[in-house]
């Protein structure tokens, strides 16, 4: 296959030239304007921006005047205390002595007679009185201790267990105690107090005292009225039960 190349023509050259249109000045000059004005306006910016600014310091001169402070006066002299001259004392005369009259008579000495003392009175001696011999009060009744009392209730075993004290009990500890106790117009027993405790420190008395509320006593009569106050002994003995 073969190409075949047209060379155009000096008219097609004419006729391309011909189509494009000429500038307008207006438009051009108006472009150069505001290239012109945006250059000026960057142009104050950056000197606005990056030129320092100088200030300028002017110092004040003030004119001092240098005086002399004024001396000071000299002090005062200082006057010496005038000496007094020491006068020598008047010359006293001596007085002519007196002319005394001793033609008139002495008085007579005044009489003073004698106060009686009065003598003292003794006092005829104090007389001893027997005193009287101390009445001595009567000595308390002792209270009557019952000795076969009559009980009407007694602690049964299982009260007396009920107080039984532990440590003697987990020891299988046996003990006795005895109780002095007062018996009311009731019967009952009451103000109970430990005499003797063995062994001791195992707290037999102190169960006894707990147990003794359950003595009732029928009470004694005198004179057809129950009699009040009097005392008890009480023996307690307790005995571990046995496993």
């Amino acid at each position: 296959m073969t190409a075949t190349y047209i060379h155009p023509g000096p008219t097609a050259h004419m006729r391309y030239g011909a189509g494009r249109r000429k500038p307008n000045k207006g438009v051009t000059i108006a472009i150069a304007v505001t290239a012109l004005v945006h250059g000026a306006i960057f142009a104050a910016l950056v000197t606005a921006r990056f030129t320092p600014i100088l200030q300028t310091y002017v110092d004040d001169k003030t004119d001092v005047l240098l005086t002399h402070a004024p001396e000071a006066p000299p002090p005062p002299p200082v006057k010496a205390p005038p000496v007094k001259e020491h006068t020598a004392p008047p010359v006293v005369q001596p007085r002519p002595p007196a002319n005394i009259d001793s033609s008139f008579a002495a008085p007579a000495p005044l009489y003073i007679a004698p106060v009686a003392t009065p003598r003292p009175q003794v006092a005829a001696p104090p007389v001893a009185v027997a005193a009287p011999a101390p009445v001595s009060a009567p000595a308390p009744a002792r209270p009557t201790i019952i000795a076969n009392p009559d009980w009407v209730s007694r602690p049964s075993a299982d009260d007396v267990a009920k107080y039984y004290p532990e440590r003697a009990l987990r020891m299988s500890i046996s003990g006795r105690a005895t109780l002095l106790c007062k018996v009311s117009a009731k019967g009952a027993v009451e103000q109970c107090a430990i005499t003797s405790e063995s062994p001791a420190g195992q707290g037999f008395g102190a169960a006894s005292l707990r147990v003794a509320h359950y003595f009732v006593m029928r009470p004694q009569i005198r004179d057809g009225q129950p009699v009040d106050g009097a005392q008890v002994i009480i023996p307690m003995r307790f005995t571990p039960p046995e496993v």
